[in-house]
């Protein structure tokens, strides 16, 4: 749970000099849910909502219209193994005929093997109607190369 402590309660005013920071907050569960709570006496009834309609005066009611909204719910359908196997699909596209076919691919290794200079030579030859690895003619297509190598997570 998070809570993030107000200087104030908004409805301090009625609280005369009691009223000092810690006293309300906002907190936030880990399912996202917020709540608001304030332990002066007069505020013992005061929720989410009331300190939401006080900054944001209206929200409920624009809520309220999103809800009434329909939305249609897709349930996937599952296949068994034998669906799977008999099913016809559209013959694969190579790239790199029998290496590297059309979409995503992910590329793997230690560090230091050479993976970007690999994957960047590729992505170049691909675009320019080359050879991959020097033997592999490609047909002239588009390449987009996205190295992780640089990222926060490898330093």
């Amino acid at each position: 749970m998070t809570i993030h402590e107000l200087q104030s309660c908004p409805w301090g005013q009625q609280h005369g000099s009691g009223d000092k920071p810690g006293d309300s907050c906002i907190f936030q569960f880990a399912s996202g849910a917020v709540g608001f709570k304030c332990q002066h006496n007069t505020c013992t009834n005061r929720t989410w909502k009331d300190y939401r309609s006080l900054y944001e005066p209206g929200y409920d009611e624009r809520k309220t219209e999103l809800t009434t909204t329909s939305h249609t719910i897709v349930v996937p359908k599952f296949l068994t193994a034998v669906e799977i196997c008999s099913t016809q699909f559209a013959p694969i596209k190579w790239i790199v005929p029998a290496l590297i076919p059309e979409g995503l691919t992910i590329l793997c290794g230690k560090p230091k093997t050479g993976k970007s200079w690999a994957v960047l030579d590729l992505a170049v030859q691909v675009a320019s109607g080359g050879k991959v690895l020097g033997k592999i003619p490609v047909e002239l297509a588009a390449a987009n190369e996205k190295g992780t190598t640089h990222t926060p997570f490898y330093q």
